[in-house]
């Protein structure tokens, strides 16, 4: 689906569910996520089954970040997430060159 799609459908599921719902959504679907996260520690990606769970919860994930994006209208939200992962990133990285904990 083209991200153009993909937007007018996230803005017509928030007009009939609204921004509460899909928090909600959001959270339960993290909470999917680190369950199948924990099943990779456990029983490593080769487990095609815990692979498969993984990578579709991670696109679930995805799905609901990019539906945040597109329906909390937050000013300046690429910019603003970008300036974070930026900071971040450079973060991790003076902390791998000085040999810190992460």
């Amino acid at each position: 689906m083209e991200k153009k799609d993909r937007h007018e459908l996230y803005n017509k599921l928030d007009k009939k569910l609204g921004h509460k719902h899909q928090l909600i959504i959001l959270i339960e679907e993290c909470g999917e996520l680190i369950r199948a996260s924990t099943k990779v520690l456990r029983y490593g990606l080769e487990n095609e089954k815990v692979c498969e769970n993984f990578v579709e919860e991670l696109g679930d994930v995805e799905i609901c970040i990019e539906t945040m994006r597109t329906i909390t209208k937050i000013k300046d939200l690429d910019a603003r997430v970008n300036n974070s992962k930026k900071f971040k990133l450079l973060r991790v990285k003076k902390r791998l060159e000085d040999k810190e904990d992460l």
